[in-house]
């Protein structure tokens, strides 16, 4: 059945290849505040650098809702081959809050820009008699960045999204509400691991004909896995890759008790004096009131944190555990652990039966990989020198904390020039050791840059602050 919505064919396939060998624009997600990595670095090259520019003028896709497009100039050999290298980026929010459902909005976004931008880019000056169809290659989004999103919910949310554009753009053009758009009419998966390729294949297969009946649109699946340039194969289980799990950590701070009352000393002592002169009727009003009024002590009484953890994994639900600590008893390990020159084993061991909740402990032990997104009450606690095992969880596992900001900028910057300034054993107030090895390190640090072709400003003589404010 011809698709009664979009009056075009939707054609899905999935190819077992590199990026780098793609013909078509390609299909990706970039999250709020992250960098251009991985993929997307790729891809940058693939367009001459045109992700990099929008990043650095801040115009670039991460918010929900935001979308850009980039397209390569093609050179004569690819026009005559039908080669167009572009990138059409998505944003996906905040990392960690990605859901299919909003996966799906997004890419229905992404793909009206491209269609927008495709149509503006050839002109008014050539009337199309129908719809037009693109190719498009597109990552499995979510799927190696997300514990909510399987490579299933992937593949279904962008195909999803892709329907909806297509019916979107579509019935503008039904209704007269001008010239006639472009469609994405083949969608080409490209996955790099034969595993996850051909998790991709049997996905999409699955999905075909349910997402086609539900937006009465018809959709045509490639029957094979494509081999492409590239492709890899590997022997690690899908379900031990090496994601990189977050643990959101916040302090709960329960509300305090009233402040005690307590009047300045001049009232005191003309209160005071005329209690005694004109004694009250009631011995006990007597008492209660001079308590009251004369009271220096602080009526408040210390409670303890409790910490709320938000773990993320590939369970359908969020793991939400609220944790009571002593925080005195805390802060005093802690302490102790600064002021010793050795590292305790036994501290580290402690900390990590007093801060992390027991049904998380196992879940802990088993992560290869985690991201602590942590408030400005929970990062000062050292999470990546607790013993889970016999090792620091740090030697023991790759470890990253976040820490959760509500005035920072929306994202952080990549540096525009080779130019590193390298800081070692800054003064600091005399209760604080010289670090003379701190010095060593940073001269280390600051050769391998001048190695790698970074201008290092470097010295051995000990900066204080506002010596390091103005190099910066």
């Amino acid at each position: 059945m011809k698709g009664a919505e979009t009056g075009l064919t939707l054609q899905i396939s999935v190819l077992h290849g590199d990026l780098n060998h793609t013909s078509h624009p390609i299909l990706l997600g970039h999250y709020e505040g992250d960098t251009i990595a991985g993929a997307e670095r790729v891809v940058d090259k693939m367009v001459d650098g045109a992700l990099s520019q929008r990043y650095h003028l801040g115009r670039y896709p991460g918010r929900n809702g935001t979308a850009a497009v980039a397209l390569a100039l093609s050179n004569v050999i690819q026009k005559s081959l039908g080669v167009q290298h572009g990138a059409i980026v998505i944003g996906l929010g905040k990392w960690g809050e990605l859901t299919p459902s909003a996966l799906t909005q997004a890419v229905a976004q992404g793909i009206t820009e491209y269609c927008l931008y495709v149509h503006q880019c050839r002109g008014s000056a050539e009337p199309l008699n129908g719809p037009k169809g693109l190719t498009i290659n597109s990552l499995l989004i979510g799927s190696n960045t997300s514990a909510n999103i399987a490579v299933e919910d992937s593949v279904n949310a962008i195909m999803r999204g892709v329907v909806l554009a297509n019916r979107a753009v579509a019935q503008r053009s039904d209704k007269g509400l001008g010239p006639i758009l472009p469609q994405v009419t083949h969608v080409q998966f490209i996955e790099r691991f034969l595993d996850v390729a051909v998790d991709a294949a049997k996905s999409v297969h699955r999905l075909a004909k349910r997402i086609g009946d539900e937006f009465q649109t018809e959709i045509q699946v490639e029957r094979y896995l494509k081999k492409g340039t590239g492709g890899q194969t590997r022997l690690v289980p899908s379900s031990t890759r090496g994601y990189w799990r977050r643990w959101t950590v916040s302090a709960i701070r329960e509300d305090p008790p009233p402040p005690s009352v307590s009047l300045p000393a001049v009232l005191k002592d003309r209160l005071r004096t005329f209690l005694q002169e004109e004694q009250t009727k009631d011995p006990q009003v007597y008492s209660a009131l001079l308590d009251l009024a004369l009271t220096t002590g602080d009526r408040t009484v210390p409670r303890p944190h409790k910490l709320r953890f938000l773990a993320l994994s590939d369970r359908a639900r969020a793991e939400v555990t609220v944790q009571d600590n002593q925080p005195d008893l805390i802060a005093q390990l802690i302490q102790d652990s600064i002021t010793s020159k050795n590292f305790d084993q036994d501290i580290a061991k402690t900390l990590f039966e007093l801060l992390i909740p027991l049904d998380l402990k196992e879940s802990l032990r088993s992560l290869e990989n985690v991201v602590f997104v942590l408030d400005e009450v929970t990062a000062n606690f050292p999470w990546e020198l607790m013993i889970d095992t016999d090792k620091p969880l740090c030697v023991r596992a790759g470890v990253i904390r976040q820490l959760q900001t509500l005035d920072g900028e929306t994202h952080a910057r990549d540096s525009t020039t080779r130019h590193a300034f390298v800081v070692g054993n800054p003064l600091t107030p005399p209760q604080y050791r010289n670090l003379s090895g701190a010095m060593e390190e940073a001269t280390l640090v600051a050769d391998m840059l001048e190695k790698a072709n970074y201008r290092a400003e470097f010295t051995r003589t000990r900066l204080g602050a506002s010596e390091v404010f103005k190099q910066l």
